[in-house]
């Protein structure tokens, strides 16, 4: 049996869940617009971000903080807005899914407001710390930007089923021609397991194209993590 029969229904549709990490802060738009319905580019301004890090960064050379050199590598690929060493992915303001549930947690603990956002708040509130006025200055009180930048968020996991594969990339943006190659090879050394298995064992992440209705979208809460436990 190939592949794409294992994995894709006569419909064209993905027989496996796929989910997303995300926070309580963007819930209400996600059950408004479905996931990927409201891509808000200003929320991923880069320019923003960019006059953020310079002023941090001169911050450090007057002895004044350490945040730049301890997250200069994220920043910095960050703001280069793409796929890393080790296929890590810094594009942002696309719609991305992982075949990994326990992923998929993990990220919504560590990334409440999604990873672009999350490192944004932690870098802002550090400017606000040694520069409070140039930070005011920068993301004005009225943003909504602003407004989700000083949120509650709490982690939650969206699943998804049976997307079409037809608006469906690899994480890279690439085709899933690909990914099926690296599963067929994978289940030549894992013959006991059957390749949606596989798409769940391995951990594999998807580009989504379009939007997904909110009656297609659950959404489950996921607990804080405790020390030493681990709820997947």
């Amino acid at each position: 049996m190939k592949i794409d029969n294992q994995l894709v229904d006569l419909h064209g549709r993905l027989l496996v869940p796929l989910y997303q990490g995300t926070g309580s802060a963007h819930k209400e738009s996600i059950l408004t617009h479905g996931l990927g319905g409201a891509r808000d580019n200003k929320l991923f301004d880069t320019c923003l971000l960019k006059r953020i890090t310079v002023a941090l960064s001169d911050a450090e050379r007057q002895g004044r903080s350490a945040f730049w050199s301890e997250n200069s590598a994220v920043l910095e690929a960050m703001l280069d807005g793409a796929v890393g060493a080790g296929g890590l992915n810094f594009r942002y303001g696309g719609l991305y899914l992982t075949s990994s549930r326990p992923h998929a947690v993990t990220y919504a603990r560590e990334y409440p407001l999604g990873e672009y956002l999350t490192h944004l708040t932690c870098a802002y509130k550090e400017l606000c710390r040694v520069e409070p006025a140039l930070a005011q200055s920068i993301i004005d009180e009225h943003q909504s930007l602003h407004k989700l930048l000083r949120s509650e968020s709490h982690p939650l996991v969206i699943v998804v089923d049976q997307l079409p594969v037809r608006d469906l990339r690899t994480e890279a943006g690439e085709p899933l021609e690909l990914m099926f190659k690296e599963l067929e090879a994978l289940q030549k050394d894992q013959t006991d397991f059957c390749i949606g298995q596989l798409l769940s064992e391995e951990e594999f992440g998807f580009e989504y194209l379009s939007t997904v209705p909110p009656e297609s979208i659950k959404i489950t809460e996921v607990s804080p993590l405790e020390k030493g436990h681990a709820d997947f």
